[in-house]
């Protein structure tokens, strides 16, 4: 009896401990193509539950052939325990060749590719699971911008010049009393 309770007792802990070990998590990132063609970038902040993700390393976003994408992922916060609460999460796209991405983290997923120093492109917002985006990015065309450097010599250009003067009159003035 005591062996029967003992093997339970241990393929009850196997059980707790297989369980325990979490698969990786997939979901869907859904953003809308931008009316131009060429690339941009798709940006969102996701939220995690606790120990889902312990670091920046362990989550990734692959297309739908399941090729990585090189990714940028800045971390906002943590949960009590170290593991990811929330992140932003940044990777390019195309618009002229439209993909399905999806987001995977967690179990033994490893980010190999990251996104290095980011160029100027548009950004659009991105959503993870069906939930509504964060932010939603505006481009607004203001028109040329002309800068003016003025350089006149304008009193007020040296205005710093006054006060400095009158501390090394003062310092010239104390100097010559004191060495009488």
């Amino acid at each position: 009896m005591k062996r029967i309770l003992i093997n339970a007792g241990i393929l009850f802990l196997l059980c707790l401990s297989a369980a325990g070990a979490s698969a990786a998590e997939r979901l869907e990132i859904s953003f809308t193509y931008p009316s131009f063609k060429g690339d941009f970038y798709a940006s969102g902040l996701v939220a995690f539950p606790p120990g889902a993700v312990g670091d920046e390393n362990q989550l990734k976003v692959v297309n739908a052939a399941g090729l990585e994408v090189a990714t940028n992922v800045k971390v906002r916060e943590t949960w009590f325990d170290g593991s990811l609460l929330s992140a932003d999460i940044t990777f390019a796209a195309n618009s002229s060749r439209p993909d399905r991405y999806h987001l995977v983290y967690g179990g033994d997923t490893l980010r190999a590719k990251r996104l290095g120093e980011t160029a100027v492109l548009p950004v659009s917002a991105f959503s993870v699971g069906g939930a509504a985006r964060t932010v939603e990015t505006m481009d607004m065309p203001v028109g040329q911008i002309n800068v003016r450097v003025d350089r006149s010599p304008d009193i007020r250009y040296y205005w710093h010049l006054v006060p400095l003067t009158a501390l090394l009159f003062l310092t010239v003035i104390r100097s010559r009393r004191t060495s009488r």
